[in-house]
């Protein structure tokens, strides 16, 4: 879910992520935690610069 909308964006701030899937998450706090392990995983990256999340695959 996270990643299909990342992917289809190129480029998408966490604001603008989190409005699209927040029916998929009970708080905030677990959509951070996805984050956070795709980050790990070096699935999503992140543009310090732009403040933007990129699909990093």
């Amino acid at each position: 879910m996270v990643l299909g909308v990342i992917s289809k964006k190129k480029d998408i701030t966490i604001y603008q992520l989190y409005i699209c899937v927040i029916d998929q998450f009970d708080d905030i706090t677990e959509f951070f935690y996805t984050l956070d392990c795709l980050y790990s995983l070096g699935k999503i990256d992140y543009d310090y610069k732009l403040r933007r999340l990129r699909y990093a695959v």
